[in-house]
C-alpha cells in the first residue's frame, strides 16, 4: 500500500539475492521446518533485518509459513 502510485516502478533490491540462490540451487527447502514440497514459493529472509546485508551468513532460506513467524505477522492467540 506504500506508495501505491508508484509500485509500477519500484524494483526491490534484494530480489536479485534470491534469483542468485536460485541460480546455486540454494532454494530447495526451509531452513526452519525442512518444508520442500513446492520450493519455489521459498523465500529469503536477512537474519540481522538489513536487507542490503546480503552476505551468505546472513541469509536464510525459509517458507512462507515460518517467514511469517519469524516477522511475528501471523500468530494466534
Amino acid at each position: 500500500c506504500i506508495n501505491k502510485s508508484k509500485k509500477d516502478k519500484w524494483h526491490p533490491v534484494y530480489s536479485t539475492v534470491r534469483k542468485k540462490m536460485i541460480n546455486l540451487g540454494m532454494l530447495e527447502k526451509c531452513s526452519i521446518c525442512g518444508y520442500e514440497e513446492f520450493p519455489n514459493i521459498l523465500g529469503v529472509h536477512h537474519k540481522d533485518g538489513n536487507r542490503k546485508n546480503n552476505t551468505k551468513d546472513n541469509l536464510i532460506v525459509v517458507c512462507p509459513m515460518c517467514h511469517s513467524l519469524i516477522h511475528h505477522k501471523h500468530i494466534c492467540h
